[in-house]
């Protein structure tokens, strides 16, 4: 994003980032661990957790990436879907976080429609209108 800064900082006691844009800002730490307790019944460690340095603007967004490999490829005995469903829905039933998942299919998929310049050739759409933003995601 044009005149977005990314620099290096201590979030919440870990190695993270804080990511600045224009009137907004987000700080972004990797691996949190959400312990079960009385607003959570489902412990989890999503891959990163972005938090808005002002409150006010939106809950913390807990982002998982989720590979097939590990989540969901029964031949190499991993089948981790039902789990992952449960983590992401307790932590949208505490009312404190915000989640977002995404896949290696939609990571990829969106890099490329990125990367073409010219998706609306293709006969798809860019990326934020398909997947939509932290807002419409209620």
């Amino acid at each position: 994003m044009p005149g977005a800064q990314l620099q290096a900082k201590i979030v919440r006691g870990k190695p993270g980032y804080l990511w600045r844009n224009t009137d907004i800002a987000w700080e972004l730490a990797p691996q949190m661990d959400f312990a079960a307790g009385p607003e959570l019944d489902v412990p989890s460690i999503p891959d990163f957790v972005l938090y808005p340095v002002r409150a006010d603007q939106s809950r913390p967004i807990a982002v998982f990436l989720d590979g097939f490999k590990f989540h969901a490829d029964e031949s190499s005995g991993h089948n981790r879907i039902a789990r992952d469903v449960q983590q992401r829905q307790a932590l949208v039933r505490s009312g404190n976080f915000w989640v977002w998942s995404f896949s290696w299919r939609t990571s990829s998929s969106v890099m490329i429609h990125q990367d073409s310049g010219d998706s609306h050739r293709r006969g798809t759409r860019p990326a934020q209108k398909r997947y939509g933003s932290a807002d419409s995601r209620g």
